[in-house]
């Protein structure tokens, strides 16, 4: 039987010119963070993402619409004994 777990990458990087190696280097980093405990690193996945606002303070009155961002998703895995 395998086990999952997903951990958030970066959303957005900034980097200076010439050294977008940098933003490689970043998933880089989280994914040797997370190989530990047996996982391995298996897949990354966009998701996206739907908040809904509730109608309180001063826009109870106002119709706010949902905000929708996208994540990437680092999936790993491990062989459960």
């Amino acid at each position: 039987m395998k086990s999952y777990k997903a951990v958030p990458g970066p959303k957005a990087f900034t980097v200076s010119e010439g050294n977008t190696n940098e933003a490689f280097n970043s998933f880089a980093r989280i994914i040797n963070a997370e190989c530990v405990d047996g996982y391995e690193y298996h897949s990354m996945q966009n998701i996206q993402v739907t908040e809904t606002h509730p109608k309180t303070g001063c826009l109870k009155n106002k119709e706010v619409p949902p905000t929708t961002t996208n994540y990437y998703m680092l999936i790993f895995v491990k062989e459960e004994k």
